[in-house]
């Protein structure tokens, strides 16, 4: 397969901003399955097109999200819809409803001809609609931010090309022929009509435009080779566990037809970039995959901005892709914070002491220790040892728990007592709204204990400190009962652990490329690679 470097180029149109829906949570869903529940999880799609997803809440027709997704959008006019869809692990996922978000209120300019931030705290709703009609709703919350109007490369270049053009023919002066100097004008008039075009956008050199820390990166992959034939190019980024885009199926070993993404990176300077090749369009970055590659994503505007570079994914099988990238930087005030790389991440617990819990025992004492929840999970997270006779207890004991929703998580407490003959007693209460934690520094809380008959049950006294990092809040898939039954119980279940990824790649020059070409390259290398 030869490569034109530079002759695979892909249009893009430059957002006008994004539009961020936070998807709070669904009521009274349609149950689609015989046996059970559904499995649901919601996206958003643009002009039919999904452009994101949430992760999927099991069995529940009453699912509480509360994730925010991002799409760029290039006019007022695109249609942006809500749909829920049920997990379905052998055949295609099922829709359970589908309604259209108006956004006629979200697009506003100043007087300099500019999108405006807009902001929307009041809660809607939407109505799913089905061909059966329609049933259940979705709370939600739209944002809108504006991109920085700013020239991208190409206009960049067409400008360049054309003002260098002119000022050339400019030094010849008098010795111009009339035919010259008629073509001088059209020159002038040409560079006059794309100035004009361009005179609400700001021309920024590629170090000022990287100092902006928030906005679109878009990816164009031109050209490469696979493995084996049949195959998915999937591209996740931060924390997101489902592919932000996934490629056409390749029918060869060899990328003929290029396609083109883009997503809306909140903080630049902590942002990762995953591409992964694998057999099923629909897995999740828990599941297995054939090959893969992790880079900082700032590493691929510095390094595929101004032309196209290779980048090489390995593990089982490998790969190489084409690709080139640009940055759209977005104005924006401030990102909510459940946004951010510091919604999510390790916390470690440190029970301290407590004073005043309630008397359990004949001898007016109790035996207590503390048992740990996340959110309404069944399983302890963390439990301290217990201490006997008192009511003042000191444990000073500390146990950690991986965060994926700072600001919307919980732990709950269950202050118990322990007996050596019987069933140890639930004496007390207590919930930590997580979001009263400084992601930044040790927090120090005393929490009330509410006792079984809703009375004062002494205090809690409890440290907490966190460790800002993208978290991995999906798991690999395993089969329905339902869709077990569909097709047999000799398939089996599928379960395993989950895949550790193959961590930051590195940026080195190659000699040839993936081809045999002459021509120097960047390539992404993942840890498992050999040596080019």
């Amino acid at each position: 397969m030869a490569l034109d470097m530079g002759t695979n180029a892909i249009a893009y149109t430059p957002p006008i901003g994004v539009v961020r829906i936070l998807l709070n949570k669904a009521e009274d869903l349609r149950n689609l399955e015989k046996v059970g529940k559904i499995d649901p999880y919601a996206r958003v799609l643009v002009n039919g097109i999904p452009r994101g997803r949430t992760n999927a809440r099991s069995q529940t027709l009453n699912p509480v999200w509360n994730e925010a997704i991002y799409v760029a959008v290039t006019s007022a006019n695109q249609k942006l819809a809500i749909e829920v869809m049920d997990v379905e692990t052998v055949k295609e996922d099922r829709s359970v409803g589908t309604f259209d978000v108006k956004l006629d209120s979200m697009f506003h300019k100043g007087t300099d001809d500019k999108y405006l931030e807009k902001v929307d705290n009041e809660p809607r709703s939407g109505r799913l609609v089905t061909k059966k009609g329609a049933k259940g709703s979705v709370t939600f919350y739209v944002s809108f931010y504006p991109a920085l109007p700013v020239l991208s490369l190409e206009e960049v270049q067409e400008v360049d090309k054309l003002e260098k053009k002119a000022n050339l023919e400019k030094k010849k002066g008098e010795k111009l022929s009339a035919e010259e100097q008629k073509h001088l004008k059209e020159e002038e008039l040409d560079v006059q009509d794309i100035e004009s075009m361009y005179s609400n956008k700001m021309k920024l050199d590629f170090n000022e435009l990287l100092q902006y820390n928030t906005g679109v990166f878009s990816i164009s992959i031109l050209d490469g080779e696979v493995s084996q034939t049949g195959l998915y190019v999937q591209a996740f980024f931060d924390g997101n566990g489902e592919p932000t885009f996934v490629s056409p199926k390749i029918a060869t070993r060899s990328i003929t037809t290029g396609w083109t993404g883009d997503v809306m990176i909140k903080e630049l300077e902590y942002s990762n970039a995953t591409f992964r090749v694998t057999k099923d369009k629909s897995a999740n970055k828990a599941e297995d995959c054939i090959c893969e590659v992790v880079i900082p994503t700032v590493e691929l505007i510095k390094n595929c901005y101004f032309k196209p570079s290779i980048l090489t994914l390995s593990g089982g099988g490998s790969a190489k892709l084409m690709i080139q990238t640009s940055w759209f930087p977005i104005a924006v005030s401030k990102l909510p914070q459940a946004d951010l790389i510091t919604n999510s991440g390790d916390l470690t617990v440190t029970a301290r002491s407590a004073e005043n819990l309630i008397s359990a025992d004949t001898n007016g004492y109790s035996d207590p220790y503390l048992k740990f929840y996340l959110n309404d999970s069944k399983n302890t997270v963390f439990k301290t040892s217990h201490q006997k006779k008192t009511l003042n207890p000191v444990w000073e004991q500390s146990g950690s728990v991986v965060i994926h929703n700072r600001v919307n998580d919980y732990l709950r407490i269950k202050v118990m007592d322990w007996d050596a003959a019987n069933a140890d007693d639930v004496i007390g209460r207590a919930v930590v709204p997580l979001s009263k934690i400084d992601p930044e520094n040790v927090t120090d809380l005393d929490i009330p204990v509410v006792s079984e008959e809703g009375g004062d049950g002494g205090v809690l006294h409890l440290s907490f400190q966190f460790s800002p990092r993208y978290t991995l809040s999906v798991s690999k898939t395993e089969k329905k009962v339902g869709d077990i039954a569909q097709k047999g119980l000799g398939t089996g279940l599928k379960v395993g652990s989950t895949v550790v990824g193959a961590g930051f790649g590195t940026i080195g020059k190659l000699g040839r490329t993936m081809f045999g070409g002459k021509k120097n390259h960047y390539v992404a290398q993942g840890v498992y690679n050999n040596a080019v």
